[in-house]
């Protein structure tokens, strides 16, 4: 299936960038691993879950990425994730 080309899907691409040249990059240090790949995949994501899901392809991404591919759960009270979750299906927490 051909997801659209929207700016979530871009910046969620450029995160799984980010995400597997970490996971291939020669051992270094945690500093090191940090500064070139972590810290700038967080600001990506940063700015991805603060736009609004233009489709289910946006959400299926921010549920990947929000979750480190389904290891962690943000808070259901406060994670930008189920606070879209819980608009797009008009549940009220």
């Amino acid at each position: 299936m051909d997801n659209p080309n929207t700016e979530i899907l871009s910046l969620f691409r450029e995160y799984r960038a980010l995400m597997d040249a970490a996971g291939t990059y020669p051992n270094d240090t945690d500093e090191v691993l940090e500064r070139l790949f972590h810290r700038p995949a967080r600001e990506i994501l940063d700015r991805m879950m603060a736009l609004p899901c233009t489709c289910a392809a946006d959400f299926a991404a921010k549920v990947i990425a929000d979750t480190c591919e389904g290891g962690l759960l943000s808070d259901w009270e406060t994670g930008d994730l189920w606070i879209e979750a819980r608009d797009l299906t008009g549940y009220a927490a």
